[in-house]
């Protein structure tokens, strides 16, 4: 028989992804190096913003700029990591 509390210790049950910009929380079903995919298309300008990724209740964020926005026409926008403040991708 399998042990289901052995299975729960070896990987994360619980993970949400959204991007925060202004006062506003967007839903993101993937995050990948310099790229955030939505789960439903949204319209924004160029801007920064926070990604902030929940696993089993730790929470981790990091800026990021949106160079380009996002568009209805598609899901996924360029999210370069701005944790160096300078808007050029992230390298440590």
């Amino acid at each position: 028989m399998l042990d289901t509390a052995l299975l729960r210790e070896n990987y994360s049950g619980i993970v949400n992804l959204r991007l925060r910009v202004g006062d506003r929380d967007f839903d993101l079903s993937r995050i990948g190096p310099g790229y955030v995919v939505f789960r439903r298309p949204v319209e924004l300008p160029p801007c920064r913003g926070t990604v902030i990724v929940t696993i089993d209740d730790r929470q981790h964020d990091w800026p990021v700029d949106l160079c380009n926005g996002a568009t209805l026409g598609t899901s996924t926008a360029t999210a370069i990591d701005d944790r160096n403040g300078s808007g050029e991708p992230f390298s440590g």
